[in-house]
């Protein structure tokens, strides 16, 4: 289908004053708006019907309508938009700056979010309002093509004590039913670090004892309870109506919750168990409304592959991962990298040139920062923060076997950790555990998802059915919470395509 570019047209005040109406102006535009970050949507040419649905958290609708509206557009009126009055809600509890969510959709597709910030004043206004405040709206372009059955996005409400996370859901397929409106639920962002937290050592504490089972199913009840019952009725319905397990791009600012671990209150397929990671073929994603985090891609290219070789003395050593590192050079060419710092950075940011990284080697979460990350051979740690610091990266996939990696962390209010810095740096997609792995275990899962994924098969869907295996196996046995350990930061649709590099450069010499 043809398309053509438009931008996110969100008008409105800088400044409004509390239960005083206002307008805003929604819709599209052909160039981006003031204060809307201005990457565009790629639309249909000719007559579409968008929906936007307006995120209101600490706003309402002066008239109290539904803050979803519909707008059609025609070759006369290329970029339709609509007004909707607007009432700044007069509770201490909302912050004075606060931000108007739209999320946008043409014929159940979503297009990506765009955010407006508006300073909300109790006093009245003076002639000369201030200036827009500074922090940077921004529209997120979610994937246009290979489009998931259903479309999540969780996002920051207004609240004062950051405790509201807003809901929506969009589908591609008109049959499909979701939310009306965004779906507001309260969850206490510290409470859930220290929940994320308590269930990575619960599981390393239970490995092998007669409780890991009961602990897992726990972890997943208590999770699932979390998910608004809105979106439950969606995910099952997209499941009806796409006949076959259904593909689900969760976009989350929540950088805590293990929301593929959630337990299915009715699942909709029965012969899997009823874990959303399993009933479902499972992308998760950032979402963050104050910085730029690029849509995550539906194919990646890997001609050049890296793996991270751990080589510790002593104790500390991984002969399972020293072995699971020599089959990836044995198998599929990947060129050696040392476990050492400046090694690392250097093949994140080219040398060697890789499409694929893989680390084979320890991971440690430390919530003080001292030491937190990739262990290296020294035994010190490459952190976050160091990962960041590359600025732009050569790898499209990162597959960090390494535990505790995927734990997520929050600095100055914004999703943090090792994966959000790959992610930041260029990956398209990234695979990291949330708790300690077991070595065999954790070699064996890298060796079945890389022959899978090189036959064709799609990550999600190889986790999909990692999973299934690991709950219908040795029920309680440490291979079952290894496997559900694994996060998939990605498109829910990603397959990746490989072109073998020559026969003469296919080899790197082990390091010393």
């Amino acid at each position: 289908m043809p398309t053509r570019t438009a931008h996110a047209r969100l008008e409105a005040p800088a400044t409004v004053r509390v239960e005083v109406p206002f307008t805003l102006i929604v819709g599209l535009a052909p160039t981006p708006t003031a204060g809307v970050l201005g990457a565009g949507f790629q639309v249909p040419t000719g007559p579409l019907t968008l929906t936007v649905s307006l995120l209101l958290d600490g706003f309402r609708t002066a008239d109290g309508s539904s803050p979803v509206r519909t707008i059609v557009g025609s070759d006369d009126v290329p970029y339709p938009a609509a007004a909707v009055d607007l009432v700044a809600v007069g509770d201490p509890a909302y912050r004075s700056s606060r931000s108007i969510l739209a999320v946008y959709a043409v014929d159940g597709h979503q297009l990506g979010v765009a955010t407006r910030i508006i300073e909300v004043r109790t006093d009245p206004i003076p002639d000369a309002p201030p200036a827009p405040v500074s922090r940077a709206p921004r529209v997120w372009a979610l994937p246009t093509g290979s489009a998931p059955d259903l479309e999540i996005t969780v996002a920051r409400g207004n609240d004062r004590d950051g405790r509201v996370l807003q809901w929506t859901a969009h589908s591609p397929h008109p049959e499909v039913t979701v939310p009306s409106e965004p779906v507001s639920r309260a969850m206490d962002e510290r409470a859930a670090g220290e929940l994320a937290q308590r269930f990575m050592r619960g599981v390393e504490q239970r490995r092998g004892a007669d409780d890991l089972e009961t602990y897992l199913r726990g972890v997943q009840f208590i999770v699932g309870d979390q998910v608004p019952r809105e979106i439950w009725a969606a995910l099952a319905s997209a499941a009806s109506v796409a006949g076959r397990r259904p593909t689900v791009l969760f976009a989350t600012a929540d950088p805590f919750i293990p929301w593929e671990l959630a337990a299915v209150p009715q699942p909709w397929d029965r012969q899997r168990p009823a874990l959303l990671g399993a009933q479902t073929d499972f992308g998760r994603w950032l979402y963050d409304d104050d910085s730029d985090v690029p849509a995550p891609a539906p194919t990646v290219a890997a001609e050049e592959i890296a793996v991270v070789k751990g080589q510790y003395a002593g104790s500390a050593r991984l002969p399972e991962a020293e072995a699971e590192a020599d089959h990836l050079a044995d198998s599929y060419g990947a060129r050696l990298v040392p476990a050492e710092a400046s090694a690392v950075l250097a093949c994140l940011e080219g040398d060697p040139p890789a499409d694929i990284v893989h680390f084979a080697l320890h991971g440690k979460l430390d919530v003080t920062g001292v030491q937190d990350g990739i262990v290296m051979n020294d035994r010190s740690t490459l952190d976050f923060v160091s990962i960041r610091g590359v600025g732009s990266g050569r790898p499209r996939l990162a597959f960090l076997n390494a535990c505790q990696v995927g734990q997520g962390q929050q600095v100055l209010g914004d999703p943090a950790g090792v994966v959000p810095s790959f992610i930041r740096i260029g990956a398209q997609a990234v695979i990291a555990p949330l708790w300690k792995v077991d070595d065999t275990a954790a070699r064996e899962f890298a060796e079945r998802f890389y022959t899978a994924v090189f036959s064709g098969r799609t990550v999600s869907e190889v986790l999909a059915e990692e999973r299934t295996r690991a709950l219908t196996a040795g029920a309680g046995d440490s291979p079952e919470a290894t496997t559900l350990a694994y996060l998939f930061f990605g498109h829910p649709r990603l397959t990746v395509t490989r072109r073998q590099r020559r026969q003469e450069d296919s080899h790197a010499a082990t390091p010393a």
